[in-house]
């Protein structure tokens, strides 16, 4: 049924709801209407019998033998079956007989093949569940090890039950193809995968295939049919090798690399991937030929528009043409390079290589500059490119920074007709527009879209919001989103959500706007914005979440940020809204409260202290903090705050003290907190050891850690040193012959270099 409920909107107006019946409203509206039906069946079979006339008129026209059988049929079956089971077959459209089958004379006669391939998909099913229950149990560092012995047992064959063969005999067989069908062997390597196994993925793929490829020419147990053709056996190749690549090729998420520390990058490397390709290939006696989906598997793996553009090309030379059929002599139009391989080339060709340098002086091309070129040879050569191409090669340009050569493409678009141009092919425009910070250019693209009667989403004004607040532009953000909220009279799809209040807020952060952005944040707790939930039924309100907190910290005093944790801490007293802080909440707050020492340097010593005792309260909130059982996450972040915070108010015991206790590997600013301590009091000898043990860590050091060095030594306690331009000179000499190449640059060694002239062209020594 549909009705109209007022949803608390301005103007009162109506939203159209749709209410889905329950599960026992359906249950009840058929069980009325099983009965009705019978009632009419039974109330027709017996008006025969009612009079003499009737059983007279039955005796000369009888009804058609199927429709009395099947009357009859019923009545049967609604004396031995209970009401709530369905009475008639809907889907063979026949009467559900009760009868049962007659037992086979030979009770142990040989089972159908229908029959053994259902056993071995549910032992197939039974297996994967059972990884699947592993990886549900155990989400600790022991879930790698358990995984692995799982894939051991099953390969040794400890983990199989014994399938029959004969009626008496039983013996195990250690033919994964036996007991595993191809699907569920191609859903575990996904597993495997997924869950950072890569070895034992492999071990389990290759072992399968060569099974199943052995399968195909042994002579099964029953005679006369083998167990599996060749053609099957290729395609469950095919299929296992494929998930295999996109598996590896897929990077591995942050959980996994803490869980399995033991991962190797050689996984995702363009040789390991196209070895893998190989051995597909060649590797199990006829030729495997690969389908789009492989080959899009092995560009998933390829960072770099270099190297995606010399492997599309290595792809063209040896899959380009037709597929020939030498047996049959025939030749069929089937490409494997399809309008998919493309797009996903031009996507790898967004992402950046770390080896795409420039070298020897030369300049490399540009990620964006590889996805033009591709574009280019699609339409001289095919396939013809689609929506999701054109939205690729947005991408790779919006990485580079690359608008204007964006806009001409899309302008190029508009003017003919190529595709079909939708509005999702303007959101990485306006993702590029956010990044450059260039808010005109933003509103340039939502005055395309209007021109082109295209729908602007709530996504794309969240964009569009993004760039204003890059752009420093609270105001006109503010603005926007009394528009949106006007807009939601007419259409509620397109009013704000979270995301958008959020970004709101980031305006009035980044503008420093502490005033507005609290006094918004306020209205969100009482519940003054709404959005449509998920269900697109009913308007709910909406609430801050963490990133609202941290959005607010980060531009708050430092009282008032110590009290926005606590508040946070306070709501899981709360049945709904429950938002704990998290290791930003902290790293914001306390960086607020180094802010506050570093923006007013003559404030009295005793506030500044003051200031930095908060963030010490801050820090023991965030080491002690145990909420609902988890414990907050102290990254490097939180303890990089901290050190800068004691190196603003002059406290180096502090900042040293933090760096050896910390519970994560330190980095570069860790290191540059604590050198920048220590050189501002005078402490040249500790500012070049920490330097030397940064170096030893294989950190890169940073323009600041130079500048600091150098202050350290020119401005040292020891009075020798400081009256001695030839000492400072042979230390800065020592720290310069140890400096790399990189390090040698103006950017960032130039302040070293500068003292260093310095001190050799003063050879003054005192008397």
């Amino acid at each position: 049924p549909t009705t109209t409920h007022p949803l608390h909107l301005a103007g009162g107006k109506h939203l159209p709801t749709m209410h889905p019946p329950s599960r026992p409203r359906i249950k009840h509206l058929l069980r009325c209407l099983q009965l009705s039906l019978t009632s009419c069946i039974v109330l027709y079979t017996s008006s025969f019998h009612t009079s003499h006339h009737h059983r007279h008129r039955r005796r000369h026209h009888r009804p058609e033998p199927l429709v009395a059988n099947r009357c009859l049929s019923w009545q049967a079956d609604l004396r031995q079956r209970p009401l709530a089971q369905p009475l008639y077959d809907y889907r063979n459209r026949q009467p559900r007989t009760t009868q049962q089958q007659p037992a086979p004379a030979n009770k142990h006669r040989r089972r159908s093949d229908t029959n053994r391939r259902s056993d071995v998909s549910f032992q197939s099913r039974k297996l994967l569940n059972s990884f699947e229950r592993v990886c549900q149990e155990d989400r600790g560092d022991d879930l790698v090890n358990r995984l692995n012995a799982k894939v051991q047992q099953l390969l040794d064959g400890t983990s199989l039950r014994p399938q029959l063969v004969d009626g008496s005999n039983s013996t195990t067989t250690h033919n994964l193809s036996q007991h595993i069908i191809s699907r569920d062997a191609s859903s575990l390597i996904r597993l495997l995968g997924r869950n950072g196994c890569h070895d034992a993925m492999l071990e389990f793929c290759r072992r399968y295939c060569r099974d199943i490829i052995d399968a195909s020419i042994e002579v099964s147990a029953y005679p006369g049919q083998p167990s599996v053709s060749r053609s099957n056996a290729d395609e469950a190749v095919l299929f296992a090798y494929t998930a295999a690549i996109a598996a590896c090729s897929k990077p591995p998420l942050a959980s996994t690399l803490v869980v399995n520390r033991s991962y190797n990058s050689k996984y995702r490397t363009r040789s390991f991937l196209l070895s893998l390709l190989d051995e597909m290939e060649n590797g199990y006696g006829e030729t495997i030929r690969p389908n789009s989906y492989t080959l899009s598997a092995v560009l998933l793996g390829i960072d770099g528009g270099t190297n995606a553009r010399q492997i599309l090309d290595s792809f063209e030379n040896k899959y380009g043409e037709d597929v020939s059929d030498e047996a049959n002599n025939t030749t069929t139009s089937e490409k494997i390079l399809t309008v998919q391989v493309y797009n996903v080339a031009i996507s790898a060709c967004g992402r950046r290589s770390s080896k795409e340098s420039n070298k020897g002086g030369f300049k490399v091309i540009e990620g964006w500059q590889q996805a033009l070129s591709i574009l280019q040879t699609m339409r001289r050569q095919g396939p013809i490119p689609n929506e999701q191409t054109y939205t690729a090669v947005f991408h790779a340009m919006a990485d580079s920074g690359k608008i204007k050569v964006a806009i001409s493409l899309l302008d190029e678009l508009r003017k003919s007709s190529l595709v079909d141009i939708s509005s999702k092919l303007f959101l990485p425009l306006l993702k590029a527009c956010a990044k450059a910070s260039s808010a005109n250019m933003a509103q340039t693209m939502l005055k395309y879209m209007k021109e082109d009667s295209l729908e602007i989403t709530t996504e794309h004004m969240n964009l569009f919001l993004l760039a204003l607040a890059n752009c420093k532009m609270n105001v006109r953000a503010l603005g926007v989103l009394k528009e949106m909220i006007h807009s939601q009279k007419e259409d509620p799809l397109a009013g704000p959500n979270l995301v958008t209040l959020n970004t709101v807020l980031l305006a009035c952060a980044n503008a420093d706007d502490y005033e507005a952005c609290y006094a918004l944040f306020e209205q969100m707790k009482e519940g003054a914005y709404l959005m449509i939930d998920e269900s697109q039924t009913k308007l709910i309100e909406i609430r801050p979440d963490v990133v609202s907190y941290n959005t607010v910290i980060s531009c708050s005093d430092p009282e008032t940020a110590l009290e926005l944790v606590n508040e946070m801490r306070l709501t899981r007293r709360n049945r709904i809204g429950i938002v704990l802080p998290n290791a930003v909440t902290y790293t914001n707050a306390i960086t607020r409260c180094r802010n506050a020492v570093d923006d007013d340097t003559d404030t009295d010593p005793e506030v500044r202290q003051y200031i930095f005792e908060i963030a010490l309260a801050l820090f023991d909130l965030a080491r002690d903090n145990t909420l609902d059982g988890k414990e907050t996450d102290l990254n490097v972040y939180v303890y990089s705050s901290l050190i800068w915070c004691a190196e603003a108010v002059g406290n180096y015991a502090v900042a040293v003290q933090l760096l050896r206790d910390m519970k994560c590997p330190p980095n570069n600013i860790c290191y540059d907190g604590v050198i920048s301590a220590l050189s501002q009091s005078g402490l040249h000898r500790e500012t070049l050891y920490f330097y030397y043990e940064m170096k030893g860590l294989n950190l890169p050091a940073t323009r600041k850690t130079y500048q600091k060095l150098a202050y350290a030594i020119n401005n040292s306690r020891d009075s020798e040193l400081f009256f001695s331009p030839r000492k400072k000179a042979a230390l800065m000499d020592g720290v310069l012959s140890g400096m790399s190449d990189r390090d040698r640059s103006v950017n960032i060694g130039g302040s070293l270099f500068q003292s260093l002239i310095r001190h050799h062209g003063d050879q003054s020594e005192p008397g």
